[in-house]
């Protein structure tokens, strides 16, 4: 009598990546709502895995846990942004132009969608606290800051912006930016945006004195 043969093992399915990607896109979609209806801190990783139809088990499958699920939300959040930056200035004809589109472009996203995902932390509570965010939003300034680098060195050469010596010009434009955004968000009766947007950029590049 001939010895039964062993019956091959199965192997277990694993996800396609196509499939992998795809369910943790979902999740953050999902995930990006949550956070903005109820905040970080507000926000259990319970919450985000009934937006989902998950269970907590099965959102560990994907993600290590709430912080990871929003930095990689702040990532694409700012990767966003940083495209529509750059579509905005390549479609710009002259360096005036490239740097009123880079300006209102990240003006307009980001008060619409950073500063609610971050719910207006400031910089020093966010490295602390969720360090993971902080970093992605590092990045996007470094870029954001390389991005205006090039359009005041270009500027500059073709004599359109006067030379400025202080490598920190970039980061300052910025940060003012950044400035004017919160105090209008606490402002009382804020001017309009695209109000707002017209005159900063009459302010920046034309100056207040004769």
């Amino acid at each position: 009598m001939k010895p039964a043969r062993a019956r091959p093992s199965i192997p277990r399915p694993v996800p396609r990546d196509s499939e992998y990607a795809d369910r943790k896109r979902q999740i953050l979609d999902n995930a990006r709502v949550v956070f903005t209806r109820y905040g970080y801190r507000k926000t259990t990783i319970e919450d985000i895995g009934r937006a989902c139809g998950l269970g907590k088990a099965a959102l560990y499958h994907y993600f290590s846990g709430k912080q990871e699920i929003f930095a990689e939300i702040v990532r694409d959040e700012t990767g966003r942004l940083l495209a529509k930056i750059r579509e905005a200035v390549d479609a710009a004809r002259d360096p005036r132009a490239k740097l009123v589109a880079a300006l209102t472009t990240s003006f307009k996203a980001a008060s619409d969608r950073i500063a609610e995902l971050v719910e207006q932390k400031s910089a020093a509570e966010l490295k602390a606290q969720l360090p993971l965010a902080a970093r992605n939003l590092q990045r996007f300034l470094d870029e954001e800051v390389a991005i205006l680098r090039e359009i005041l060195d270009e500027g500059a050469r073709k004599g359109v912006f006067k030379k400025i010596n202080s490598p920190s010009a970039p980061l300052l434009i910025i940060a003012g930016l950044r400035g004017v955004q919160l105090h209008l968000l606490d402002a009382e009766n804020p001017p309009k945006l695209d109000d707002a947007i017209d005159a900063l950029m009459k302010i920046f590049l034309e100056g207040i004195c004769r």
